[in-house]
């Protein structure tokens, strides 16, 4: 049976392939040998995590766990970044869009046809805090502390330096992980004097400047639900720290 031959472009051992197809795509694919192929694989194998039964990678833009079905499915993804890094920078042309855009139309739609169960209808407070509880509950069974990961390492040595200076003791992501409150995760909480700190940068502010719905939304329930003796902000921009309760800037 005659036989085809290929170099590893890693060490230069000879490959023995039984088919010129099979051959083809190995050149293709430029192929390492077995012996190259297992010693990549292990050095790529130190990045895969094992929590509680699950397989994860980080991002290697943003440092963020990517969950995998199998260790051998996170050992095979090389240099990945999650969807986020991945988008960004990124421009889809105008016939690109109008593609999908069309893809989606009438019948195409998943929805088309179909009436939403929460049309006409909104979740109450108590129902929007059980679902954020539920989120956070369901990240700690797959071994993800929400309070652990995404965090900004700018913010945590601002708010040593407030620490310091205003003889506080504010816990942040990396002096025990971020403090739950009504069921988000504040920057900087100082339990014994029930003080609350936020540090924002620019995407927290909207085109004029201001503070965004959704981050006064936030504010305003942990206000109601804790009732602070302070909550402090920082614009990380103007570099203006101000209370938000007393409207006071400090």
């Amino acid at each position: 049976m005659e036989k085809f031959f290929k170099l590893c472009p890693r060490c230069g051992e000879k490959q023995t392939y039984s088919t010129k197809y099979v051959l083809k795509n190995a050149i293709i694919n430029n192929s390492l040998c077995k012996k190259c192929n297992g010693e990549i694989q292990q050095i790529y194998c130190k990045d895969v995590k094992n929590i509680n039964g699950n397989w994860y990678k980080n991002c290697i833009k943003c440092n963020k766990l990517l969950l995998y079905c199998s260790k051998n499915s996170a050992m095979k993804h090389k240099n990945v970044k999650c969807n986020s890094c991945a988008q960004k920078g990124t421009k889809r042309s105008y016939e690109v869009r109008k593609k999908l855009s069309i893809q989606k139309l009438g019948k195409n739609n998943p929805m088309f046809g179909k009436k939403s169960g929460m049309l006409g209808k909104h979740h109450t407070e108590k129902t929007k805090y059980k679902l954020r509880i539920a989120t956070i509950n369901d990240l700690r069974k797959k071994g993800i502390e929400p309070g652990k990961h995404n965090y900004n390492p700018k913010a945590c040595k601002f708010i040593d330096k407030l620490n310091e200076e205003k003889k506080l003791n504010f816990q942040h992501a990396l002096n025990g992980g971020e403090i739950e409150l009504y069921g988000y995760f504040v920057d900087g909480y100082d339990k014994e004097k029930n003080v609350v700190f936020e540090y924002d940068e620019s995407h927290h502010y909207d085109a004029f400047g201001n503070l965004k719905e959704k981050d006064i939304r936030r504010q305003q329930r942990i206000i109601e639900s804790l009732n602070p003796s302070q909550f402090m902000r920082y614009n990380e921009e103007k570099q203006n720290l101000y209370d938000v309760i007393v409207r006071k800037e400090g």
